[in-house]
């Protein structure tokens, strides 16, 4: 049969029959027997880099190369499969059929760019390699044949970690086996997690090798040992590596500390500090080169088939018939299989819903439950759990505080929360937590640096005796801050939703666990250490040593016992009043997974059908590895994926309502539109950090509307869902315009009876333009291109206006206010242009234009102050309360508008008296950023 022939009868082929075998093509060079030709020649430099780049990126998307940002690991990940497509260009035998498939592939990877997870990342590269693998001919679709059934196979690792804890605490075991293995040979104290083990890097090349193995030559044992003595050795030059890594840091060049001042200039570059910033959280991109140099060995000078050919078919005959139900099984298994694995290691559709469950708490402990006072300013005075109650109660539920947790209380209680015990759980109380446990009840344990001062300890200890779980006497130091990019969230109806912008849920300042089967872990931080004791905690100085256990800390825990289970938090912070500002969501959907107990991928049934499945899939694939049958399989699990992520997301969506909250001293019969819940957007890019008490943050405004008695959350998503349900919605100068659905759902928010804050200045108001447009609302921008049709808004600057019944005393062209006015300070102040003539200016400049202007709106009101950084911590409340110049103007300021243009109670403001200037503060180093 002639080059031609083949291609005919292929090109006759239907698509359906190719599918799931190796195409025979024009790209094929057989031999004289009808295998694939073997060529003794060295592979091309295109090949292997081809190969290299597809490696690189799956350890990127599985975030094995240490503590890197999201967007950087995204971007890395996407450059790497551009470099590895650009390196086997030109692309051999498209066919017209497969154009389709490119198609797909880009719309998978459109929404990998939008999910931004590990699973989803992992599925691109899968993706990616087999799509290269199908047009590619030659040595090069041997090559990346079989890169690809690699990349498979840490694909499914990865998704058995996060799914499975049996799995991960097995992988943990492992990497701390080989840490204490490399302590033993040198004599230096590593104590390692799975992650900084490079477990991740030791999986796929041990793939990779076996697929080498069966694709280049005969199996023979000298081949096999001498691939695993260069992976082997390679992995321990890298562990030595991070044995000594502190050593070489303690030998860099000191540099002297920055110094923070205002205006804050960045600090000169050192190559020193850049260096000692890698160490150790870096060190496993080292890892990935070392093996990415053993990979290149193998891929380069290894004898590889041109092609693999199919066998020819036989024809059907009476025994095939009985046959035909097994030919279809192996056909159509890796689909099946790749459909419903994701839905059985992730898909939960527990709704989140408190109604009619009681919760109760302990009233003794290191806690209190103070909710924000007016007069009391900074993080301090910020109380620990007082609005803990109206979160429970926005979601339907009621939460009781007890001093004794009695036995009649137990028996009507869903849930007890056991906020860290400062003192020995007394024996009775520990019998009547372990019955109500064993009949049915959820106990959640929050945990918090181990404290022990004369006769009074923690006592978390006591409780857990009966279960597999133990608060280490630590304190978990992430790498970067608050875990930010370090956190693992297995797979759990408490974890979905969990994404970048929403991960701000634990702190520097918790113990970590120590978990043991039948327990599992539910969060988990990879890139930080133990730092033993609590000194990290009561001193604020935290210093990794060697010895000190790094990476892959547990968080977060949960153990079965009897009917019931018991639940661990090694951090308070998502619950405090501070916390629940960003992390709600997961507080919603912890409380929530405690009182409903339903099922979800942590069901022992779902587990070993993860297990089986993944194992299943793998040895189809392996069977079957066509390149086609990839990328089916990939984008069918992909899919699957997508689709489960989408329903366990809006199945256990948090939505609280705050007309169910009912603060002090509100009536039992308060109209629906008194709801007590107030939004801070952060769906449109808004000018603030995430970071609590930096300059820039928001920490002090969440406290004042607290203070003013909302419950206030921050609106990740904007929709008609959640503005039903609330009072107060608040944007501060949003980068992304709101498009026109939900420009409307705001002015229907306002007309039912909701009030609208807009902080923007005039640099910061063109997103803004389109939403205030809807209000009859303008602030105009600055600057003015050289086209512009409209004047430049002239800046009123860092400017001090009065406000209130005073201000209309204000005489014409006085320089400022005057002593014994209620005073507001303005940080970069703008003017704002109303059309009409009903909107009531509240705030004028000293020169009479004015900056904050009120409409009303059916029975609500638009608010729309032309300061961006108004709000803001530097221009309203340090973290340590400090007074600005001496007062505490702005805070009363806002005391009195939310009192003037919303449901809070009336307010007014007293006289200002003469500022000493020596107790001016005019800049204060933030913390806790």
């Amino acid at each position: 049969m002639s080059i031609s022939d083949v291609e005919d009868y292929t090109a006759r082929r239907p698509f359906a029959e190719r599918i799931g075998k190796t195409p025979v093509s024009a790209c094929s060079v057989l031999d004289s027997t009808g295998d694939s030709a073997v060529s003794a020649s060295p592979v091309s430099a295109s090949t292997v880099a081809a190969a290299l780049g597809i490696l690189f990126a799956a350890w990127c998307a599985a975030g094995s190369l240490g503590l890197v940002v999201q967007p950087l690991r995204l971007a890395l990940v996407y450059a790497s499969l551009a470099f590895a497509a650009t390196a086997v260009w030109p692309w051999s035998c498209l066919r017209r059929q497969t154009w389709w498939l490119l198609g797909i592939f880009g719309l998978v990877a459109w929404q990998a760019t939008t999910a931004v997870s590990a699973g989803h990342e992992l599925a691109i590269v899968l993706s990616a390699a087999a799509w290269l693998t199908m047009v590619s001919r030659g040595k090069t679709q041997s090559i990346l044949r079989t890169c690809t059934l690699a990349v498979l196979v840490l694909a499914l690792f990865r998704l058995a970690c996060s799914s499975v804890g049996s799995v991960w605490m097995l992988s943990d075991f492992i990497g701390g086996m080989l840490g204490r293995g490399v302590s033993s040979l040198l004599d230096v104290p590593l104590n390692l997690g799975a992650s900084f083990a490079g477990l991740d890097f030791l999986v796929l090349m041990a793939a990779l090798v076996a697929g080498w193995l069966m694709a280049t030559q005969r199996v023979n044992a000298w081949r096999a040992m001498a691939a695993a003595v260069a992976v082997l050795g390679v992995h321990l030059l890298y562990l030595i590596t991070v044995a000594y890594a502190l050593d070489w840091v303690a030998l860099l060049p000191a540099v002297a500390d920055p110094v923070f001042d205002h205006p804050y200039v960045p600090p000169a570059w050192s190559w020193s500090n850049a260096v000692r910033q890698l160490l150790p959280w870096n060190l496993p991109a080292l890892a990935a080169v070392l093996h990415l140099a053993v990979a290149a060995i193998m891929c380069r000078w290894s004898r590889w088939p041109m092609v693999e050919t199919a066998a020819p078919a036989s024809r059907a005959g009476p025994r095939a018939d009985g046959f035909a139900w097994r030919h279809a099984t192996l056909a159509w298994g890796p689909f099946l299989a790749a459909a419903v694995l994701p839905i059985c290691a992730t898909l939960t559709l527990a709704r989140t819903d408190l109604s009619g469950k009681r919760f109760v708490a302990n009233l003794e402990g290191n806690l209190n439950w103070e909710r924000p006072q007016h007069d009391r300013y900074g993080q301090a005075a910020a109380g620990w759990f007082g609005m803990l109650p109206h979160l429970v109660e926005s979601l339907g539920g009621e939460l009781r505080v007890s001093p004794e947790l009695s036995a009649a209380e137990l028996a009507q209680t869903d849930v007890v929360l056991l906020l860290h015990p400062s003192g020995p759980v007394a024996e009775p109380v520990k019998q009547r937590l372990e019955e109500f446990v064993r009949r049915g009840g959820s106990l959640l344990v929050v945990a918090e640096p181990y404290q022990q001062q004369g006769g009074v300890r923690s006592g978390f200890d006591d409780v857990l005796a009966e279960t597999h779980i133990r608060v280490r006497h630590d304190v978990a130091v992430s790498a970067a801050g608050g875990w930010q990019h370090s956190g693992q969230w297995l797979a759990h109806p408490v974890t979905h939703g969990i994404g970048p912008r929403t991960s701000a849920c634990f702190t520097d300042q918790g113990p970590s666990l120590e978990v043991h089967w039948p327990a599992r872990p539910l969060v988990v931080g990879r890139w930080g250490w133990s730092d033993p004791g609590s000194d990290a905690v009561l001193t604020g100085v935290s210093r990794l040593e060697a010895g000190e256990r790094l990476g892959d800390l547990v968080l977060a825990a949960e153990q079965r016992v009897g009917a019931g289970r018991v639940l661990v938090l090694a951090d308070a912070f998502p619950l405090t009043n501070e916390g629940d500002v960003r992390a709600y969501g997961y507080t919603g959907r912890l409380l929530s997974y405690l009182a409903d107990r339903p099922t979800g991928p942590q069901m022992p049934w779902r587990q070993a059908a993860t297990i089986l499945l993944g194992l299943g899939l793998l040895t189809a694939v392996a069977a079957r590895p066509a390149p086609a049958n990839v990328l089916a399989v990939v984008l069918i699990w992909t899919a699957s994926q997508t689709a489960c992520d989408a329903f366990s997301r809006h199945a256990t969506r948090v939505v609280p309502d705050g007309r169910l909250i009912r603060l002090d001293g509100a009536p039992a019969d308060a109209s629906a539109s008194a709801g007590r819940l107030a939004y801070i957007d952060a769906s449109h890019l808004p000018a603030y950090s995430d970071a609590q008490w930096a300059f820039e943050g928001m920490n002090g405004f969440a406290l004042t509307l607290m203070r003013s008695g909302y419950l206030t959350l921050t609106a990740t998503e904007l929709s008609r869902e959640r503005l039903e349900r609330a009072a107060i919605f608040v944007t501060v100068a949003p980068a992304r315009q709101f498009h026109a659905a939900q420009r409307r759902q705001l002015f229907e928010f306002v007309e039912r009876g909701g009030t609208f804050f807009c902080l923007v200045g005039a640099e910061e108001s063109a997103p803004s333009a389109s939403l205030l447009a809807e209000f009859g609302i303008r602030v105009p921008p600055s600057p003015v291109p050289t086209t512009g049709r409209w004047h430049e808004p002239e800046p009123l600057g860092h400017v001090r206006a009065v406000y209130g019944d005073t201000a209309a005393e204000e005489s014409d062209g006085s320089d400022g206010p005057e002593p014994g006015r209620a005073e507001v300070q303005f940080f970069a102040a703008w003017p704002v242009a109303t059309d009409g003539e009903d909107a009531e200016i509240l705030v004028a400049a000293p020169n009479g234009q004015p900056i904050v202007v009120s409409r009303r709106i059916g029975r609500g009101r638009i608010v729309v102050i032309a300061d961006t950084g108004f709000a803001l911590n530097k221009n309203l409340e340090y973290v340590g309360g400090e007074p600005f110049d001496g007062r505490y103007d702005n805070a009363d300021f806002w005391r009195w508008l939310l009192g003037r243009v919303t449901d809070a109670p009336a307010w007014s403001p007293p006289p200002v008296t003469d500022a000493d200037g020596e107790t001016a503060v005019s800049e204060m180093l933030p913390s806790g950023t």
